[in-house]
C-alpha cells in the first residue's frame, strides 16, 4: 500500500514537472531576423512579432527586455525558419508568418525589445510632465533592409525607394539609447512615444512638454499641424537637434507605409514645406529653427564652440564660467531661425520671421562646405498664451560624450526642469 502511495506520489511530481515544463519546451531558440506590425502601440494593445529562427518547428521561450535590457516577461510560441516572401521587400515588407501576439497591458510606457534587436514603443494617453518623442519612424526611413531606404547612399543601385513598409527590420540607435538612459535615470515616469503617432494629437495632448531629439529629417503634415496644435494651447517643447521637421512624408496607417513623394517619380506632389529656400518655412513657428537659412555672410568665422550671449538667463543656472566657451559641441549641421548680424552677433532677422517674444542664449559657427554655419540656442513664444519652445540648434547635444559634460547635461535638466513647471525660461521673468 505505502508503495502505491509512493509511485502515486511519484506521478504527482512527474505530472507537475511536464505541466510546468512541456515536452518540446527551449529557452535558446536562435532568431536571424525579426520585426513587429507596428513601431509603437497605445498601452492595452497587442503588438505582432514576426521571427525567422534557426530551428524548425519547436516551441520556444522568448524574452522581452527594457531599454536597460532587463528580461522582464517573455511569450512562449512555436518557432520556424521564414524568408522573405514579397518582391521589394522594402516597400511591402518581408512577408513573415507572425510568431508572437502580445498583450501590453502589462507594461508601462517605455521602449522594449524582443531579442535584445528588435524595438516597440509602448505609449501611455495620460496626463504627464515629459513625453518623449522616439524617432523610431525615421530611423525606419533611414534602414535599408529589403534593399532600400529614403537615402541613395544605402539604397540598391543607389536609387532610393519610394515607399517603405514598417513590416520589416530595423536597428535602434545607439545614440538614441544614451538620451533615453540618461534621461531616464532622472526622469522615470516620463511618457514615451513615436514620432509615427505625432499624427495623433490624443497621444500627447496632456503632456507638459514633449521633447526631440537625434536625427528627425522626416515628419507628415499632419504630425507638423499637430505640433503646433500643441503649442498653441499651451505646451512645450525643448528640441535637442538640428536636423528636424524638413522633408514631407506620408503614412498609410492601413498598409504600414511610409510615402515620401520626392522618390515618387511622376508624381509632382510637394515634399518641401515651402520653396526650396524655405523663407517662409512652419518650421520657424513649429520648433524655432531650420537648417536651410542659418548660414553667415561672414566665412571667416569659424567654430570656438557656442559663445554665450544672455548669461543671466534661467536655463543657464549653475554655469558662471562665460569668458569661455563652455558648449564646445563639434557639429556640422547647425540650425537656427533667420539671422542677421549687427555689432558682431546674431540677431533675429524679423523681416523673415517674428515672435511675441524671443531670445537668443548662445549661438556657434561652424564650416559648412563654402559657408559659416551657425546655430543658435534660441528660445521664443509665438503668442502670450502659446507654449515655449527652446530649441539648442545642433544635435550633438545628446550624445553619449556630451551627456557626461556637467555643463550640458545641467543644461538640459534646466530646460526640463523649467518647461515641466510652466515656469517662463526667459531672462526678463527671471531678473
Amino acid at each position: 500500500m505505502f508503495n502505491g502511495l509512493k509511485y502515486v506520489k511519484l506521478l504527482l511530481v512527474i505530472l507537475v514537472c511536464v505541466l510546468a515544463f512541456p515536452f518540446g519546451y527551449h529557452k535558446n531558440i536562435a532568431v536571424r531576423e525579426g520585426y513587429t506590425n507596428k513601431l509603437s502601440v497605445i498601452k492595452g494593445d497587442s503588438i505582432t512579432v514576426y521571427l525567422d529562427c534557426k530551428e524548425k518547428h519547436r516551441k520556444g521561450q522568448f524574452l522581452l527586455y527594457d531599454i536597460h535590457y532587463n528580461a522582464i516577461d517573455s511569450a512562449i510560441a512555436s518557432c520556424n525558419e521564414q524568408k522573405i516572401n514579397t518582391l521589394k521587400p522594402w516597400g511591402e515588407g518581408f512577408g513573415y508568418n507572425p510568431t508572437i501576439g502580445y498583450p501590453t497591458n502589462k507594461l508601462k510606457s517605455g521602449i522594449y525589445f524582443w531579442y535584445k534587436f528588435i524595438p516597440f514603443i509602448v505609449t501611455e494617453k495620460k496626463k504627464c510632465d515629459i513625453t518623449l518623442v522616439i524617432p523610431l519612424m525615421n530611423i525606419q526611413t533611414e534602414s535599408s533592409f529589403g534593399g532600400k531606404s529614403f537615402y541613395d547612399y544605402n539604397s540598391s543601385d543607389n536609387d532610393p525607394a519610394g515607399t517603405l513598409s514598417i513590416k520589416r527590420p530595423t536597428r535602434f540607435s545607439a545614440k538614441s539609447e544614451a538620451f533615453i538612459l540618461w534621461l531616464d535615470s532622472l526622469y522615470p515616469n516620463q511618457n514615451y512615444m513615436s514620432d509615427y503617432d505625432l499624427e495623433d494629437l490624443s497621444a500627447f495632448e496632456n503632456s507638459k512638454m514633449l521633447i526631440f531629439y537625434d536625427n528627425i529629417p522626416f515628419i507628415s503634415k499632419k504630425a507638423r499641424e499637430n505640433i503646433d496644435a500643441f503649442i498653441k494651447k499651451g505646451g512645450n517643447i525643448l528640441v535637442l537637434t538640428s536636423n528636424i521637421m524638413n522633408n514631407i512624408l506620408s503614412i498609410n496607417s492601413t498598409e504600414h507605409l511610409l510615402i515620401f513623394n520626392s522618390h515618387n517619380k511622376g508624381n509632382s506632389s510637394s515634399y518641401l514645406w515651402n520653396d526650396n529656400e524655405k523663407q517662409n518655412t512652419p518650421n520657424y513657428f513649429s520648433i524655432g529653427g531650420s537648417y536651410e537659412c542659418n548660414f553667415s555672410s561672414d566665412t571667416s568665422l569659424t567654430f570656438a564652440g557656442y559663445k554665450i550671449i544672455s548669461t543671466k538667463n534661467p536655463l543657464l543656472t549653475g554655469v558662471d564660467n562665460f569668458e569661455s566657451e563652455l558648449y564646445t559641441i563639434a557639429n556640422d549641421l547647425y540650425a537656427s531661425p533667420p539671422l542677421v548680424w549687427a555689432n558682431g552677433l546674431p540677431i533675429l532677422d524679423t523681416s523673415k520671421v517674428n515672435y511675441y517674444r524671443s531670445e537668443i542664449i548662445a549661438y556657434g559657427i561652424n564650416r559648412y562646405g563654402n559657408y559659416a554655419n551657425t546655430g543658435t540656442f534660441f528660445i521664443f513664444q509665438n503668442n502670450p498664451t502659446s507654449g515655449y519652445v527652446i530649441n539648442t540648434g545642433c544635435m550633438s547635444w545628446t550624445k553619449s560624450e556630451q551627456l557626461k559634460n556637467k555643463t550640458i547635461s545641467n543644461t538640459i535638466k534646466n530646460c526640463i526642469e523649467i518647461l515641466k513647471s510652466g515656469k517662463s525660461p526667459f531672462v526678463k521673468d527671471a531678473i
